[in-house]
């Protein structure tokens, strides 16, 4: 595939995201909005983020019919050990579920990215007390008994 041909490059989380580019930009992609950006630096993000942001479907890139284009197609290689991001369904799904089941399944979290999500989505619902003891013990530098004022 041509390098410079450029595709929307979608944040599909609640939070912004920074990237590096080949040219030393470092554009910050607004949550829930896009960036034009060439195969290469898609490719380049990919290759020098920690966290596989197009693997784990963080950011992804769509064509002119509004498809998303999957990292393959684009000439890359997914990393297959990526968990994919969590979506607001998933999360929701998780927290309406007993607070030892949240407890265990928060245990093997660690992705700030993921915490923050659940962060998120969790001041949008009403907990019991017991749920949110055990989302401010795994994220104990967030307050969620906290109003947010975003």
């Amino acid at each position: 595939m041509d390098g410079d041909k450029k595709f929307r490059v979608f944040n599909r989380c609640k939070y912004d995201i920074g990237v590096n580019l080949m040219s030393g930009q470092q554009p910050n992609i607004k949550a829930g909005s896009f960036v034009m950006l060439s195969v290469n630096d898609i490719l380049y993000i990919e290759s020098t983020s920690k966290r596989k942001i197009f693997s784990a479907k963080m950011l992804v890139a769509v064509d002119e019919d509004g498809k998303d284009v999957e990292l393959e197609e684009l000439g890359g290689f997914p990393d297959p050990y990526s968990l994919p991001h969590l979506n607001d369904e998933e999360i929701v799904d998780k927290l309406n579920k007993p607070a030892k089941a949240i407890a265990a399944w928060l245990k093997d979290i660690e992705e700030p990215e993921e915490l923050h999500a659940i962060f998120k989505v969790a001041k949008t619902l009403d907990l019991s007390a017991s749920k949110l003891k055990v989302i401010q013990a795994k994220m104990p530098n967030k307050d969620v008994l906290e109003d947010d004022e975003e």
